[in-house]
């Protein structure tokens, strides 16, 4: 695989750390989308409630749906940019939610189990961006993602190159 110049890759390294920032700034949205899925997840089953145990409606598979894909996209980002236990736990909350999606049974049959986990695994995620160390532009340089360059480089000035080629 070919090296990139060394321009590039501090360009690219300034690109991800900006990147990296904006995912900080993102986080307390991104669990706020995952806690309401969970909570709507919980109304869900608390309206459904029978004597048999709890029926999945269509706000339970929409929940389902939200939570699944709100982890999906934590987990995926917070791996990128190196929170990996962050990620690891929206990974286990997507693969319960996919769970529960594909086997209607595994909602009578564990649901308390289930809302036990979904909430367990919430307050992890809270904890873990809570204690999120604020990242700098440095914090996600190439280096970080594959050894690109060593540092993000200072965004050059435009220059504006008015010249005749006569």
């Amino acid at each position: 695989m070919p090296e990139l110049p060394a321009a590039a890759g501090a360009q690219l390294a300034a690109q991800l750390a900006e990147l990296g920032e904006e995912f900080q700034r993102s986080l307390p949205a991104r669990v706020g989308q995952i806690e309401a899925a969970v909570m709507a997840l919980g109304a869900s089953w608390g309206e459904c409630a029978d004597g048999e145990g709890w029926r999945c409606g269509e706000s339970c598979e929409a929940a389902l749906r939200e939570l699944s894909a709100a982890a999906h996209g934590l987990a995926g980002a917070a791996g990128t940019f190196g929170y990996p236990a962050l990620g690891a736990t929206a990974l286990q909350m997507e693969a319960l939610a996919r769970q529960l999606q594909a086997d209607p049974a595994a909602r009578v049959v564990g649901s308390a189990s289930a809302r036990e986990t979904f909430a367990r695994l919430l307050a992890t995620l809270k904890a873990a961006v809570d204690a999120a160390p604020l990242l700098i532009s440095a914090a996600v340089s190439a280096a970080s993602v594959g050894g690109l360059a060593t540092a993000p480089a200072p965004r050059p000035a435009p220059v504006l190159v008015v010249g005749d080629d006569e």
